[in-house]
């Protein structure tokens, strides 16, 4: 029997069968034809199983693609051949909030008052490449020290705002505030050893630390902020790391990444701040040995290339997760980490830098977002930036002192609009190393 549905070739469709089915085959009896108008549905016994999470990502690929065929977003202001970034048209976004009070539907975020300056001062040293000007120093040195505290007096450890009580991630935030104005006049202010003996209440048996005194969470992430900041300031002891390099390390999942706490899934950001944290004690701790000699960094590095898939190019922060831009630092500051020990460079970083530029910005809104049909805001502008930063430079360091970790901008991607970071503490690296001479003339 012969199902068809072209009738123009019957004749000829005839005629081959019969030869076929005759002279080839050897048959005798002749053949029945059927003609049909229409086929049986194919099932695709291969199809993909629908999810919440499979359909929105559909949906994010889908605008993804259109900013890559260069049918939206970008397509007013860039070329499609070539897009680069344009600082002059990200810089007026964070100087209007530089320079005038937040709106009022803002007080939600009262609590992260030294996020907010981090955020958009980090963000504003990158894209100009240069120190912060005067009149924003001064203004970051009247947010942490008000004029009516005397200049003799000094500040720290710091809250989220006005008369809230200090915090940990509050502090960090602080302290990398403080550190983008690159003057020595305002850093002697800052309170060392009140920053470090409220570290020490905060110590927990298990390893780690609380956020803050009596109420306080506790994973890498508050670990990170600790030890960032004591590095920085120079007031890392071994009272103060006791126990955090165990807790750190039973932190990495089968998967290779690690969790906020030991049983915790693997995640973009709690990963760099184990990470982070674990470059900073290791050569405190051990000055002889390396990182392979506490985690695995085969499966780490395994874990943060599967965090790139090949449709969107940017980075997801866990397995089964959309891509996000601020991911570009999380996971791609991980990396950078590790290539300035000597590891490979696990992500693709022309792939990345193709999302962070043409799906991370427009030209309907200054600044960056988070993916296509979202809103540009001051956390993903600063991170989604650091990232860049990532894909345009090669990381190395001189020796294990993480303070000395070192980027070079790639040939060809010079004035760019990027500035030389270093991974571990998301600030330039001009800003850790002032910080870093400038603080080693402190006792710890």
């Amino acid at each position: 029997m012969l199902s068809y549905n072209d009738q123009d070739n019957d004749k000829r469709t005839r005629k081959r069968f019969k030869y076929i089915n005759t002279v080839i085959l050897g048959r005798k009896r002749d053949p029945i034809i059927q003609i049909t108008t229409s086929e049986p549905e194919v099932i695709n016994m291969c199809k993909e199983l629908q999810t919440e999470t499979t359909i929105a990502r559909n949906k994010v690929l889908d605008k993804i693609y259109e900013c890559y065929n260069n049918s939206n977003g970008t397509s007013k202001k860039y070329n499609k051949e070539e897009i680069e970034l344009d600082p002059s048209y990200h810089l007026p976004y964070l100087e209007l909030f530089l320079d005038n009070d937040f709106p009022p539907h803002m007080v939600a975020l009262d609590a992260a008052h030294p996020w907010l300056v981090y955020w958009i001062c980090n963000a504003y040293r990158i894209l100009s490449e240069s120190p912060l000007p005067p009149t924003i120093n001064l203004k970051i040195k009247n947010k942490f020290f008000p004029p009516l505290l005397t200049t003799l007096k000094k500040a720290g450890p710091f809250g989220g705002g006005v008369n809230q009580i200090p915090h940990v991630v509050a502090n960090y935030a602080s302290i990398l505030s403080l550190g983008l104005t690159d003057s020595p006049e305002i850093w002697s202010l800052i309170d060392r050893k009140a920053i470090y003996e409220w570290f020490l209440k905060l110590k927990l048996p298990n390893g780690s630390i609380s956020t803050s005194e009596s109420t306080g969470e506790h994973d890498v992430r508050s670990i990170y902020c600790c030890l960032s900041v004591a590095s920085l300031l120079n007031i890392l002891t071994m009272e103060l790391v006791e126990g955090m390099l165990d807790f750190l390390i039973n932190c990495q999942t089968f998967e290779g990444g690690f969790g906020g706490s030991p049983g915790e899934e693997a995640h973009g950001g709690t990963t760099f701040c184990a990470l982070a944290s674990l470059v900073i004690l290791i050569p405190f701790l051990y000055p002889n040995k390396v990182l392979d000699d506490f985690i695995d960094v085969d499966n780490l590095l395994r874990w943060l290339s599967a965090r790139q898939p090949n449709e969107e190019m940017g980075l997801n922060g866990r397995s089964n997760k959309l891509v996000d831009g601020c991911y570009s630092f999380w996971v791609g500051g991980s990396a950078a980490i590790l290539e300035s020990l000597g590891y490979p460079f696990v992500i693709d970083k022309s792939a990345l830098r193709e999302y962070i530029l043409r799906c991370c910005q427009s030209t309907e809104t200054r600044g960056f977002r988070d993916k296509p049909g979202k809103r540009p805001d001051f956390y993903h502008t600063n991170y989604v930036l650091l990232g860049l930063c990532c894909c345009d430079s090669v990381f190395y360091t001189k020796d294990s002192n993480p303070l000395n970790f070192v980027s070079r901008i790639k040939p060809g991607n010079k004035d760019r609009g990027v500035a030389a970071i270093n991974p571990v503490y998301a600030l330039t690296c001009e800003t850790t190393r002032n910080m870093y001479e400038f603080f080693k003339n402190f006792s710890n």
